[in-house]
């Protein structure tokens, strides 16, 4: 059981730490659109103890970046963007900015009331 914690853990770390990544200070970009994908069960259906099984969502997010922007200017290349080729494409928009398409999955317990909060981390006046 305390391996089964321990990897929770930092399975939380790694997430935290991929979110920083994800999350520029230094620039303004907007995302302006999302897509998700129907959810699939996730680890071949491995059920977790102290979880159970969790699912997998896919998703694409269409966003937009001022080429303008000085706080951009780290991107490289962004000023030599095409001409969108259609519209919720990557490239220059009419408006003048540059957007793109990231893909995203998102790893959730299927059933959250399955989850055994004191096994995996949580007090319990954070419920």
């Amino acid at each position: 059981m305390i391996c089964t914690a321990r990897i929770v853990n930092r399975t939380k770390t790694v997430f935290i730490l991929i979110a920083l990544l994800l999350i520029p200070a230094f620039s303004d970009a907007r995302v302006i659109s999302v897509q998700l994908s129907a959810p699939t069960i996730a680890f071949g259906g491995f059920s977790w103890p102290g979880v159970g099984q969790y699912e997998k969502i896919t998703g694409v997010a269409y966003a937009e970046v001022d080429p303008a922007d000085r706080r951009n200017g780290v991107i490289v290349d962004v000023l030599r963007a095409q001409t969108q080729p259609g519209a919720g494409q990557p490239g220059k928009t009419p408006g003048g900015k540059v957007a793109y398409l990231l893909n995203f999955y998102i790893l959730k317990p299927v059933n959250l009331n399955q989850v055994d909060r004191k096994l995996n981390g949580y007090r319990q006046d954070d419920v």
